[in-house]
C-alpha cells in the first residue's frame, strides 16, 4: 500500500509531529509512505520520500492575494500543479489530508484531481 500525507508543516508543531510520527511508523511497518508539506525545519532532501510544496515567495504571494480578494485556498496554482505531478508519479492508494491552510495550496485543484482519479 502507498500512502501520501499532505500537511502544511513537517516535523514542527502538533500536526507536523503527527505527520512525522505516522510517516516513520508506516515506513517501519513496510508501508510505502510519502509526505508532502509546505515548510519544515528539516532541510529539503533529508526527509525520506518527502516533497516540498511551493516556496516562501509563493506562500507570500498567496497570502497577499487572499487578503485583497477575501478568498482562501484559491491561489498557489503552480505549487499545486507540481504537487499533482508528484501525486501522479507516486500513484498512492490513499491520500491523508491534514492541515491544508497556510497559503500553500489550491484546494479545488487538489480535490478535483483526487476525485477524478478516485484516490
Amino acid at each position: 500500500m502507498k500512502v501520501l500525507q499532505i500537511n502544511a508543516v513537517y516535523h514542527e508543531g502538533s500536526t507536523g509531529a503527527i505527520v512525522e510520527d505516522l510517516h516513520n511508523i508506516a515506513i517501519s511497518n513496510d508501508i510505502e509512505s510519502y509526505v508532502a508539506y509546505s515548510t519544515s525545519s528539516i532541510p529539503h532532501g533529508e526527509i525520506p520520500n518527502g516533497y516540498q510544496i511551493g516556496n516562501l515567495f509563493g506562500k507570500k504571494l498567496h497570502a497577499f492575494l487572499c487578503r485583497i480578494s477575501g478568498k482562501q485556498a484559491y491561489f498557489s496554482r503552480f505549487a499545486t500543479f507540481g504537487l499533482l505531478k508528484y501525486i501522479k508519479k507516486i500513484n498512492p492508494d490513499v491520500v491523508h489530508l491534514h492541515n491544508l491552510h497556510s497559503n500553500f495550496i489550491h484546494l479545488n485543484m487538489l480535490l478535483k484531481y483526487l476525485a477524478k482519479n478516485r484516490i
